[in-house]
C-alpha cells in the first residue's frame, strides 16, 4: 500500500492504479478481506483522481458487496460517498 501512496501523491495514478491492484490481488491471495476492501476503496478513489469515473464506480461498487458482506458500515458508507 506504501507504494501505491507514493504514486498517488506523485500524481502517477496508472502506477498507482497497478500497485492496488496487486495488493487486491494478494489480499485475495491470503484471504484477507479487510485489505482487500482497502485496496478497492483506493482504487476508486485513484480513479476518481484520474477522471476513469466508470472503472471508480465499479471499484467502490466492489467495495460496498464486501461491505455488506462484511457487515462493515464505515467502509459501506465510504463506498456510498465515492458513488
Amino acid at each position: 500500500m506504501l507504494l501505491a501512496d507514493v504514486y498517488r501523491y506523485t500524481s502517477n495514478h496508472r502506477k498507482c492504479q497497478i500497485a492496488l491492484k496487486a495488493v487486491r490481488d494478494f489480499a485475495s491471495e491470503l484471504s484477507d478481506i479487510n485489505m482487500k476492501m482497502k485496496a478497492y476503496e483506493y482504487l476508486g478513489e485513484s480513479y476518481m483522481e484520474s477522471k476513469d469515473y466508470s472503472n471508480a464506480i465499479k471499484s467502490y461498487k466492489k467495495l460496498m458487496q464486501l461491505a455488506w458482506k462484511e457487515k462493515n458500515q464505515t467502509l459501506e458508507l465510504r463506498a456510498y460517498e465515492g458513488l
